[in-house]
């Protein structure tokens, strides 16, 4: 506040200035102008006064009532500027919106212009040089634009949140940074939350705080860019029909999270506009699919219908979907079973922690490396070897050199591997049953949505936005990743499965459909065979051969899902093809 004011004050006092600089102009033009005798054709002759109505006092009167004119018109600039002024600071004291611009463009317009300014230097640069300068401007900028998603929140937090997950085309010191925010951003003080669930009780169901809690901790569970969720003991009756018993988690939307959202996608699509121009269809379907999410009565149902789909599945038994109290949720608030336990990125890293003697900064060391090598492209694939070497190493550092204690480490390593690898290959083959059997699934899936809970099974959680397809949305990529599943793939047959699914590119060849077709729907393998390091490479890469001039909604969505499950397999050293699972 005391930064806006001196800002405001800073602006008020330059209008001032140029408003005396204005009024010094007109005196000095108001002054009496006296005869100038010169011959030179150089200089300009002044006015010549008459000298008798300048004896007689005329000119004087005539000046006067010039001064008079200049003080009125000085004063009219003076007192328009002045407001202005006041209106603009104003405005923008009461806009929040602009106020949200005005943040993110005087913070992140320079880092843009250095990221922009870097690729233009670099454009004729070895890779290693690239490298080097990049993984310095990296370094720089990070936690700035850390700083600007924590301060902005909304929109900026879930961009946020889909960066943290894309080690694959996310540089890693973003990646690490960003993974703050999954679900730890800052809580809103818990008295307004209190607030909030009150104005709900009352607003849609008529009831009192004291109706329906026992209590509510005052600490959230997890904060994420649209709400808050906190543990509460709900009362008798509500918990009578309920599986979860008494102990419930109640999920509040922030005030005003809607409107946030709304204005932040305008600034988004300035910032496509000047730094990523290819992603504006991107950004139009991300603001299509979050908006469902600011409705929480909404997000019941999709969890009831998901709920429902995995208990009569072949995976009822390893997942759980939390259980919703209807009768207490609202478009604000929502009320569900509490599940118990961990995300599933912090189980893992809980259990590698375990596995080296209970060192969790050798554990968080060892995951950021290898989240750094799958960002170049250098992970290993298909054991666990890097995995016994790191905590070799660590022994050794720590003179716990004993054979007891290697054996000891490699079993445990050896279990965490298979233990991982099965976990990501449980939760392929249950989102692919989601995709093309019950044609429901989490359009924003990432690792802070799914949980290691302490009964053995997965947890899936935050089903605010839901992507459906259509019967004939499922089939056709069904047909597109059943023809990439063969052991002798037919180009023409994926291509023509590949059209037939929405996909158009500019020059329309079999081949470059086919290997688009591999990269959404099958695994990496083929861009590493190319030389690229990353998917994104590749899909450039692509791009300067055929550009893709169309991509359906449905694929996006479900390529998506197919990244994030490839990149959990890299960096467990298991090298997936989601076509052998779905």
């Amino acid at each position: 506040m005391i930064v806006r004011q001196r800002r405001s004050a800073i602006a008020l006092r330059f209008v001032l200035l140029l408003c005396t600089a204005d009024l010094l102009i007109m005196w000095v033009d108001a002054l009496p102008r006296v005869p100038v005798a010169t011959t030179s054709p150089y200089l300009t002759r002044r006015p010549h006064y008459d000298q008798r109505s300048f004896r007689s006092g005329k000119h004087n009167q005539d000046h006067k009532s010039r001064l008079n004119r200049v003080f009125r018109t000085t004063e009219r600039r003076l007192w328009g500027a002045a407001a202005i002024t006041l209106s603009a600071r104003g405005l923008i004291q009461s806009s929040e919106p602009i106020r949200r611009a005005l943040y993110f463009w005087t913070r992140a317009g320079p880092i843009v212009v250095h990221y922009r300014f870097t690729q233009w230097w670099l454009r004729n640069s070895d890779k290693e040089h690239r490298n080097e300068v990049y993984g310095r401007l990296h370094d720089r900028y990070c936690e700035p634009s850390l700083e600007i998603v924590l301060h902005l929140q909304g929109l900026f937090t879930k961009i946020g949140q889909v960066l943290s997950a894309r080690p694959d085309f996310v540089p890693t010191q973003y990646v690490e940074l960003f993974a703050t925010v999954q679900d730890d951003i800052p809580q809103w003080p818990y008295d307004e939350v209190e607030e909030l669930v009150r104005e709900s009780l009352r607003a849609t169901q008529g009831l009192e705080w004291d109706d329906v809690f026992e209590s509510m901790d005052a600490t959230a569970l997890g904060c994420a860019s649209i709400g808050q969720c906190h543990k509460a003991v709900i009362k008798s009756p509500w918990g009578d029909n309920y599986d979860g018993g008494n102990t419930v988690a109640v999920k509040i939307m922030h005030p005003d999270a809607e409107s946030r959202f709304q204005h932040d996608f305008q600034v988004f699509r300035w910032l496509c506009r000047v730094a990523l121009p290819g992603w504006k269809p991107i950004l139009n379907e991300l603001q299509t699919q979050m908006m469902t999410e600011f409705d929480y009565q909404l997000e019941a149902e999709n969890l009831d219908e998901v709920r429902g789909n995995m208990l009569a599945s072949p995976y009822a038994k390893y997942v759980t979907v939390p259980q919703p109290l209807h009768e207490l949720c609202s478009k604000n608030m929502l009320v569900m079973e509490m599940l118990k336990g961990k995300k599933f990125g912090d189980a893992i890293e809980d259990r590698l922690s375990d596995a080296i003697g209970g060192n969790p900064e050798a554990a968080k060391d060892f995951l950021r490396k290898k989240r750094a090598a799958l960002v170049m492209g250098e992970v290993s694939d298909g054991d666990a070897t890097d995995l016994i070497a790191h905590g070799t190493a660590l022994l050794e550092r720590e003179g716990r050199t004993s054979l007891l204690s290697r054996v000891s480490m490699a079993y445990k390593l050896l279990a965490l591997h298979r233990h991982v690898n099965r976990s990501v290959q449980l939760m392929l083959d249950v989102h692919g049953h989601q995709i093309f059997s019950n044609r429901i699934f989490n359009g924003d899936c990432h690792p802070g949505n799914m949980m290691e809970l302490t009964n053995g099974k997965i947890g899936l959680i935050d089903y605010g936005q839901t992507k459906r397809l259509s019967k004939q949305e499922s089939l056709s990529i069904a047909r597109v990743v059943s023809e990439l599943g063969k052991l002798s793939v037919d180009e023409t047959k994926v291509a023509i499965a590949m059209r037939e699914l929405g996909f158009k590119t500019k020059f329309d060849k079999d081949s470059v459909l086919t290997k688009y077709a591999r990269l959404f729907f099958d695994s990496d393998d083929e861009a590493k065979a190319e030389g690229c390091a990353t998917p994104q490479l590749y899909l450039l890469k692509l791009s300067t051969m055929d550009p893709l001039v169309i991509v359906p909604d449905a694929a996006v969505f479900t390529a998506r899902m197919s990244f994030l499950f490839r990149g959990m397999g890299a960096m467990a050293g298991d090298p997936i093809h989601t076509s052998k699972y779905w």
